[in-house]
């Protein structure tokens, strides 16, 4: 586990690293996947794990011409706190003492002491990520 190494957060877009990031539940994220359902005669797509609507786009007709895409479209803020970073797994302390003298481990929010391991996001009763 590198944790010293600096990227960029795909959801929030602060420049971070592990050391800094992890177990403070800084970020967020949408657990759940993007559905399509009919809500009075209207089509809409939202979150199945807090049901906020994805943001629908418009493109203007010369946007399109000039290579507009939905790739410059920030997500919706995410509906369940999280580490910065893809990898949400949790984390067992032993995998981590290398860095503990440089981690302000007071700081982590998803520590359980029974398991001394790390989680990554928040969790559920039946045990899958999601506020």
């Amino acid at each position: 586990m590198d944790l010293e190494r600096y990227f960029v957060c795909n959801r929030c877009r602060r420049y971070t690293n592990g050391v800094l990031s992890i177990g403070r539940w800084e970020c967020s994220y949408h657990p759940g996947h993007e559905e399509y359902v009919t809500i009075n005669g209207e089509e809409i797509c939202r979150f199945s794990c807090c049901k906020q609507r994805v943001r629908a786009l418009k493109y203007h007709d010369l946007g399109v011409l000039m290579g507009q895409s939905e790739h410059c479209v920030r997500r919706p803020k995410g509906c369940t706190p999280c580490d910065c970073g893809d990898d949400l797994t949790p984390v067992h302390v032993d995998d981590m003492l290398d860095y503990l003298t440089d981690i302000d481990y007071a700081q982590w929010k998803g520590f359980d002491s029974r398991t001394m391991t790390l989680h990554r996001a928040k969790e559920v009763r039946d045990g899958t990520p999601h506020a």
